[in-house]
C-alpha cells in the first residue's frame, strides 16, 4: 500500500472514531444540548464527520485518478471536517453560542474537497501524476 493510500486511510480512521465518540459525547457528556438549535449543530458535526470517513475510505482505493489531485481533495476534505465539525463541537463543549467563522471554511473546503475528486477522476492512466505511469 503506498504512501497515500495509507495516509488516507489512517485520517478516515480518525475521522470514523471521532464521530463515534462525539456521538456519545453528545449523548452523555455534553452539557447544554438540550436547547434544539444547539442540539442541531451538534447532529449536523456528528453527521458531517461520520459520513466523510467512509468517504475518505472509499478514496483510498481508487487507482486510477489524478494522484496530485486526489491528495489534495482528501486533504480538503479530512481538513473541511475538522474545521466545521471541530469548531461546533469546540463551541458546543466550552458553551459558545455558535461554532464561529471557521466553520463556513470548513465547509468550502469540504465542497473544493468534493469538486477535486470529481476533476480527478478525469485522470488518465499514464498521466505522469496517475499511478498507473
Amino acid at each position: 500500500m503506498n504512501t497515500l493510500r495509507q495516509s488516507i486511510l489512517a485520517v478516515a480512521a480518525v475521522l470514523g472514531f471521532a464521530g463515534v465518540l462525539f456521538a456519545a459525547a453528545g449523548s452523555h457528556w455534553v452539557d447544554g444540548l438540550d436547547d434544539p438549535g444547539r442540539y442541531r449543530q451538534w447532529q449536523a458535526a456528528v453527521l458531517v464527520n461520520l459520513v466523510h470517513a467512509p468517504a475518505l475510505l472509499a478514496m483510498a482505493s481508487l487507482s486510477n485518478v489524478h494522484r496530485h489531485l486526489l491528495a489534495l481533495s482528501a486533504l480538503l476534505i479530512a481538513g473541511g471536517v475538522a474545521l466545521f465539525s471541530g469548531t461546533i463541537y469546540f463551541a458546543m463543549i466550552t458553551g459558545g453560542t455558535g461554532p464561529g467563522p471557521a466553520a463556513p471554511v470548513g465547509g468550502m473546503g469540504l465542497l473544493l474537497g468534493w469538486v477535486l475528486l470529481f476533476v480527478a477522476g478525469f485522470g488518465k492512466p499514464g498521466h505522469p501524476e496517475s499511478p498507473s505511469s
